[in-house]
């Protein structure tokens, strides 16, 4: 069966040749590499590691008596997420590479001929609990997880890679990670394509459903017996979205699921810019708002930071569990990333009822 390392890489591309050393010195070398990886990480990988010539992994291989062409690995196997990404240093940072892992390891596991080899070390611990998280979702019976362990004293070594001399006697260990595996615990549809982050803790972890009031009146979201007054222009897009909802011709039990109908590209919701305007209007008895990045000239920048300021007013109002699951979140399906809310729609209360758009 054909191995994959799936290794995450930071600032220390070292810890890509200290696994393969191990895996060769465990009988279980793989035939490829899927580094994952930051802008920063990227560009230290294709300098450090694959020079044909001069890289790390070309001389690990001559040193242990491989053939160059037994290891596949180029630049096009540096996976980075698609939002450029210098460094995990926001949680936007960070959920485009939850996305980047979800999306990876889904694709690498639709292969049954593989076997995975996952390396959550290096990088960011977020970086780990991404990966991590992938593979609890998305990995077979024969795919295993492990850590890299060095010397304590080889840790910040920068011209360490894996034993050769002056570092022969260098001992790396592989520390296997047990896991939980929720690939047999996913709903059919979760497996024709990657699956959202909210998507997926609904199945790790299922929750009681969300009865949810949006109070035109008072410019309110009202949940669990708690309310949040929202700014007019963060309660018109909120709006827009729930709206989509209450007019979606498909199925109530498809949503949110099996139901894609009320999921817009910004290529889609840039020419509606009107209707959340009007919906902006309907709440705010000033004046409009002013400004270049206003709800008068939303562009597709400060639309996402939007989303970004609405998801952490949620969260502070409800809580993590329940604010997450009220935000209007993105997801990819193999092209532009789409927005909706993912609370279905018989769980959405307006008032007033009817409200002209």
């Amino acid at each position: 069966m054909k191995k994959i390392l799936t290794a995450l890489c930071g600032k220390t591309p070292q810890i890509v040749t200290e696994a393969l050393y191990a895996l060769h010195e465990q009988g279980r070398f793989p035939s490829r590499v899927v580094i994952l990886t930051t802008e920063e990480g990227r560009e230290l990988c294709s300098t450090q590691l694959l020079h044909p010539e001069h890289g790390r992994i070309a001389r690990l291989l001559a040193d242990i008596g491989l053939n160059p062409d037994s290891l596949s690995v180029t630049e096009a196997d540096i996976f980075t997420p698609r939002r450029r990404v210098a460094d995990i240093v926001t949680e936007e940072d960070s959920r485009a590479f939850f996305e980047l892992c979800l999306e990876t390891v889904f694709s690498l596991a639709r292969d049954h001929g593989t076997e995975l080899l996952f390396s959550i070390a290096g990088g960011r611990k977020t970086m780990s609990a991404a990966l991590a998280l992938a593979a609890q979702c998305y990995a077979r019976p024969q795919d295993s997880m492990f850590h890299v362990l060095v010397p304590p004293e080889l840790e910040s070594k920068p011209d360490f890679f894996y034993p050769a001399p002056p570092f022969a006697e260098a001992r790396v260990t592989l520390t296997p990670i047990p896991f939980f595996r929720m690939r047999g615990q996913l709903q059919p549809q979760l497996l024709h394509s990657p699956a959202s982050l909210e998507e997926l803790s609904q199945v790790c972890m299922p929750q009681k459903p969300l009865e949810v009031e949006l109070d035109f009146v008072h410019r309110s979201l009202t949940c669990e017996g708690r309310s949040l007054a929202l700014p007019p222009a963060l309660f018109a897009v909120y709006a827009f979205f729930a709206l989509e909802k209450a007019v979606c011709p498909d199925a109530a039990e498809l949503c949110p699921h099996g139901c894609r109908a009320c999921a817009h590209a910004w290529a889609d919701i840039e020419p509606r810019l009107g209707e959340m305007l009007n919906l902006y209007q309907q709440v705010e008895t000033k004046a409009l708002a002013r400004g270049t990045s206003g709800i008068l000239n939303l562009s597709a920048e400060n639309f996402r930071s939007s989303l970004a300021k609405l998801r952490k007013l949620l969260v502070q109002a409800f809580g993590e569990n329940i604010g997450m699951r009220l935000s209007i979140v993105s997801e990819r399906r193999g092209g532009a990333a789409s927005y909706a809310l993912r609370i279905p729609r018989g769980q959405i209360r307006i008032v007033p009822q009817r409200c002209e758009r």
